[in-house]
Protein backbone atom coordinates (compact mmCIF):
# COMPACT_ATOMS: atom_id res chain seq x y z
CA UNK A 1 0.00 0.00 0.00
CA UNK A 2 1.16 3.58 -0.50
CA UNK A 3 2.79 5.18 2.51
CA UNK A 4 1.05 7.79 4.63
CA UNK A 5 1.72 11.31 3.31
CA UNK A 6 1.48 14.65 5.04
CA UNK A 7 -1.84 16.13 3.93
CA UNK A 8 -5.02 17.37 5.62
CA UNK A 9 -6.75 14.51 7.42
CA UNK A 10 -10.49 14.10 8.01
CA UNK A 11 -12.53 11.66 10.06
CA UNK A 12 -15.21 9.74 8.20
CA UNK A 13 -16.61 6.97 10.43
CA UNK A 14 -18.69 5.56 7.58
CA UNK A 15 -15.74 4.92 5.26
CA UNK A 16 -15.20 1.28 4.26
CA UNK A 17 -12.89 -0.59 1.92
CA UNK A 18 -15.78 -0.96 -0.52
CA UNK A 19 -16.71 2.74 -0.60
CA UNK A 20 -16.06 4.65 -3.83
CA UNK A 21 -17.21 7.99 -2.45
CA UNK A 22 -18.28 9.13 1.02
CA UNK A 23 -19.83 12.22 2.54
CA UNK A 24 -17.90 13.84 5.38
CA UNK A 25 -19.69 14.54 8.69
CA UNK A 26 -20.92 18.13 9.01
CA UNK A 27 -18.17 19.26 11.40
CA UNK A 28 -15.44 17.78 9.21
CA UNK A 29 -17.04 19.33 6.11
CA UNK A 30 -17.10 22.72 7.83
CA UNK A 31 -13.42 22.39 8.70
CA UNK A 32 -12.55 21.47 5.11
CA UNK A 33 -14.50 24.25 3.44
CA UNK A 34 -14.46 27.13 5.95
CA UNK A 35 -11.19 26.65 7.85
CA UNK A 36 -8.84 25.07 5.32
CA UNK A 37 -10.82 26.43 2.34
CA UNK A 38 -10.20 23.37 0.22
CA UNK A 39 -11.94 22.98 -3.11
CA UNK A 40 -12.84 20.09 -5.43
CA UNK A 41 -9.71 18.38 -6.64
CA UNK A 42 -7.83 18.84 -3.37
CA UNK A 43 -5.82 15.84 -2.18
CA UNK A 44 -6.60 14.80 1.40
CA UNK A 45 -6.47 11.78 3.72
CA UNK A 46 -9.55 10.16 5.25
CA UNK A 47 -9.61 7.80 8.24
CA UNK A 48 -12.47 5.94 9.86
CA UNK A 49 -11.38 6.21 13.51
CA UNK A 50 -11.08 2.42 13.74
CA UNK A 51 -7.60 2.04 12.27
CA UNK A 52 -8.11 2.42 8.49
CA UNK A 53 -6.98 5.26 6.28
CA UNK A 54 -7.16 6.25 2.61
CA UNK A 55 -5.73 8.78 0.21
CA UNK A 56 -8.72 10.69 -1.10
CA UNK A 57 -9.76 13.52 -3.39
CA UNK A 58 -12.43 16.14 -2.77
CA UNK A 59 -15.12 15.71 -5.41
CA UNK A 60 -17.70 18.22 -4.21
CA UNK A 61 -17.63 20.92 -1.55
CA UNK A 62 -20.48 23.31 -1.00
CA UNK A 63 -23.61 24.10 0.97
CA UNK A 64 -24.93 20.59 0.44
CA UNK A 65 -21.84 19.09 2.07
CA UNK A 66 -18.51 17.56 1.12
CA UNK A 67 -18.14 14.40 -0.96
CA UNK A 68 -14.75 12.76 -1.30
CA UNK A 69 -13.47 9.91 -3.46
CA UNK A 70 -11.45 7.20 -1.75
CA UNK A 71 -8.46 6.66 -4.03
CA UNK A 72 -6.30 4.09 -2.26
CA UNK A 73 -5.72 2.69 1.23
CA UNK A 74 -2.60 3.79 3.07
CA UNK A 75 -0.69 2.10 5.87
CA UNK A 76 -1.83 3.85 9.08
CA UNK A 77 0.46 4.76 11.96
CA UNK A 78 0.86 1.51 13.95
CA UNK A 79 -1.13 1.10 17.14
CA UNK A 80 0.64 0.10 20.39
CA UNK A 81 0.93 -3.59 21.18
CA UNK A 82 -0.90 -3.01 24.49
CA UNK A 83 -4.53 -1.86 24.40
CA UNK A 84 -4.50 0.62 27.29
CA UNK A 85 -7.62 1.92 28.98
CA UNK A 86 -6.73 5.12 30.83
CA UNK A 87 -9.01 5.93 33.77
CA UNK A 88 -8.21 9.32 35.27
CA UNK A 89 -9.81 11.39 37.99
CA UNK A 90 -11.94 14.20 36.56
CA UNK A 91 -10.06 17.49 36.66
CA UNK A 92 -9.81 20.90 35.03
CA UNK A 93 -7.17 19.73 32.57
CA UNK A 94 -9.18 16.84 31.14
CA UNK A 95 -8.89 18.19 27.60
CA UNK A 96 -5.10 18.23 27.89
CA UNK A 97 -5.11 14.67 29.20
CA UNK A 98 -7.41 13.45 26.41
CA UNK A 99 -5.32 15.21 23.76
CA UNK A 100 -2.01 13.79 24.97
CA UNK A 101 -3.34 10.32 25.80
CA UNK A 102 -4.76 10.06 22.27
CA UNK A 103 -1.39 10.98 20.78
CA UNK A 104 0.26 8.42 23.08
CA UNK A 105 -1.93 5.61 21.78
CA UNK A 106 -4.50 4.75 24.45
CA UNK A 107 -7.47 2.72 23.31
CA UNK A 108 -10.08 4.12 25.71
CA UNK A 109 -10.37 6.98 28.20
CA UNK A 110 -12.60 6.98 31.27
CA UNK A 111 -13.11 9.99 33.52
CA UNK A 112 -13.28 8.85 37.14
CA UNK A 113 -15.43 10.37 39.86
CA UNK A 114 -13.28 9.83 42.97
CA UNK A 115 -13.29 11.08 46.55
CA UNK A 116 -10.80 13.91 45.99
CA UNK A 117 -12.09 15.23 42.67
CA UNK A 118 -12.07 19.00 43.07
CA UNK A 119 -14.76 19.85 40.51
CA UNK A 120 -18.40 20.36 41.54
CA UNK A 121 -20.71 17.41 40.90
CA UNK A 122 -22.57 19.30 38.16
CA UNK A 123 -19.34 20.05 36.30
CA UNK A 124 -17.94 16.54 36.58
CA UNK A 125 -21.16 14.86 35.42
CA UNK A 126 -22.21 17.29 32.69
CA UNK A 127 -23.77 15.26 29.83
CA UNK A 128 -21.74 17.29 27.33
CA UNK A 129 -18.38 16.27 28.75
CA UNK A 130 -17.94 13.01 26.83
CA UNK A 131 -18.93 14.65 23.54
CA UNK A 132 -16.50 17.55 24.10
CA UNK A 133 -13.66 15.22 25.07
CA UNK A 134 -14.38 13.06 22.02
CA UNK A 135 -13.97 16.11 19.79
CA UNK A 136 -10.61 16.74 21.45
CA UNK A 137 -9.61 13.12 20.81
CA UNK A 138 -10.59 13.41 17.15
CA UNK A 139 -8.56 16.60 16.73
CA UNK A 140 -5.56 14.97 18.41
CA UNK A 141 -5.79 11.87 16.19
CA UNK A 142 -5.93 14.08 13.11
CA UNK A 143 -2.89 16.07 14.21
CA UNK A 144 -0.68 13.14 15.25
CA UNK A 145 -1.45 10.96 12.24
CA UNK A 146 -3.32 8.30 14.15
CA UNK A 147 -6.11 6.42 12.34
CA UNK A 148 -7.77 5.22 15.56
CA UNK A 149 -9.81 7.50 17.82
CA UNK A 150 -9.96 6.22 21.41
CA UNK A 151 -13.36 5.60 22.94
CA UNK A 152 -14.15 8.36 25.43
CA UNK A 153 -16.60 7.01 28.01
CA UNK A 154 -18.96 8.74 30.39
CA UNK A 155 -17.84 9.60 33.92
CA UNK A 156 -17.78 6.49 36.12
CA UNK A 157 -16.86 5.56 39.67
CA UNK A 158 -13.64 3.73 40.48
CA UNK A 159 -15.66 0.82 41.82
CA UNK A 160 -17.67 0.53 38.59
CA UNK A 161 -14.50 0.49 36.50
CA UNK A 162 -12.86 -2.17 38.66
CA UNK A 163 -15.97 -4.38 38.62
CA UNK A 164 -16.17 -4.37 34.82
CA UNK A 165 -12.46 -4.73 34.06
CA UNK A 166 -11.38 -8.11 32.73
CA UNK A 167 -8.31 -9.82 31.26
CA UNK A 168 -5.43 -7.50 31.96
CA UNK A 169 -3.24 -6.01 34.67
CA UNK A 170 -4.18 -2.88 36.60
CA UNK A 171 -1.53 -0.19 37.07
CA UNK A 172 -2.26 2.57 39.59
CA UNK A 173 -0.13 5.71 39.62
CA UNK A 174 0.32 6.86 43.21
CA UNK A 175 2.04 9.70 45.01
CA UNK A 176 5.64 9.35 46.24
CA UNK A 177 5.74 7.32 49.45
CA UNK A 178 2.70 5.15 48.75
CA UNK A 179 4.45 2.71 46.43
CA UNK A 180 6.92 0.15 47.73
CA UNK A 181 7.25 -1.93 44.57
CA UNK A 182 9.32 0.31 42.30
CA UNK A 183 8.78 2.79 39.52
CA UNK A 184 6.89 2.49 36.24
CA UNK A 185 10.12 1.44 34.55
CA UNK A 186 9.56 -1.98 36.14
CA UNK A 187 6.05 -2.52 34.82
CA UNK A 188 6.58 -6.23 34.21
CA UNK A 189 6.00 -8.38 31.10
CA UNK A 190 4.06 -6.81 28.26
CA UNK A 191 0.35 -7.66 28.45
CA UNK A 192 -2.16 -7.44 25.60
CA UNK A 193 -4.47 -5.16 27.59
CA UNK A 194 -4.03 -2.99 30.67
CA UNK A 195 -6.04 -0.63 32.87
CA UNK A 196 -4.02 2.43 33.90
CA UNK A 197 -5.34 4.54 36.80
CA UNK A 198 -4.30 8.14 37.47
CA UNK A 199 -5.78 10.11 40.36
CA UNK A 200 -7.38 13.56 40.35
CA UNK A 201 -5.67 16.76 41.45
CA UNK A 202 -6.39 15.85 45.08
CA UNK A 203 -4.85 12.37 44.81
CA UNK A 204 -6.16 9.01 45.97
CA UNK A 205 -7.60 8.15 49.36
CA UNK A 206 -6.20 5.25 51.39
CA UNK A 207 -9.45 3.37 50.79
CA UNK A 208 -9.18 3.80 47.01
CA UNK A 209 -5.60 2.56 46.98
CA UNK A 210 -6.55 -0.41 49.15
CA UNK A 211 -9.47 -1.25 46.84
CA UNK A 212 -7.22 -1.32 43.78
CA UNK A 213 -4.65 -3.46 45.55
CA UNK A 214 -7.39 -5.89 46.57
CA UNK A 215 -8.41 -6.11 42.90
CA UNK A 216 -4.88 -7.17 42.01
CA UNK A 217 -3.64 -3.74 40.95
CA UNK A 218 0.01 -2.79 41.02
CA UNK A 219 1.07 0.54 42.51
CA UNK A 220 3.56 2.59 40.51
CA UNK A 221 5.27 5.88 41.26
CA UNK A 222 7.06 8.37 39.03
CA UNK A 223 9.95 9.39 41.22
CA UNK A 224 10.34 11.48 44.38
CA UNK A 225 8.45 14.57 43.17
CA UNK A 226 4.70 15.12 43.26
CA UNK A 227 3.55 15.77 39.68
CA UNK A 228 0.45 17.55 38.52
CA UNK A 229 -2.25 15.03 37.69
CA UNK A 230 -2.32 15.93 33.98
CA UNK A 231 1.47 15.62 33.74
CA UNK A 232 1.44 12.34 35.67
CA UNK A 233 -0.80 10.73 33.03
CA UNK A 234 1.57 11.68 30.22
CA UNK A 235 4.70 10.63 32.10
CA UNK A 236 3.19 7.32 33.21
CA UNK A 237 2.06 6.38 29.70
CA UNK A 238 5.49 7.26 28.31
CA UNK A 239 7.17 5.15 31.00
CA UNK A 240 4.88 2.20 30.33
CA UNK A 241 5.58 2.27 26.59
CA UNK A 242 9.29 2.40 27.38
CA UNK A 243 8.91 -0.69 29.57
CA UNK A 244 6.50 -2.62 27.35
CA UNK A 245 7.74 -1.49 23.94
CA UNK A 246 5.54 0.09 21.33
Amino acid sequence: MPSLTARPRFLAPGATAGSATIRLPDDEAHHLTHVLRLRPGASIAVFDGAGHEWNATVEAAGRSGVVVRLDAPVAPVPEPAVAVTLAVGVQKEMETIVREATALGVGAIIALSTSHVALPTRARRSPGNAARWTRVAVASAKQCGRATVPEVRAVASLEAVLQTWRDGPIVMCVEPGRDRSGSAAGAGPRPSRALVLVGPEGGWTDAEVARVVSAGGRLMHLGPRTLRADLAATVLLSALWTSWGW
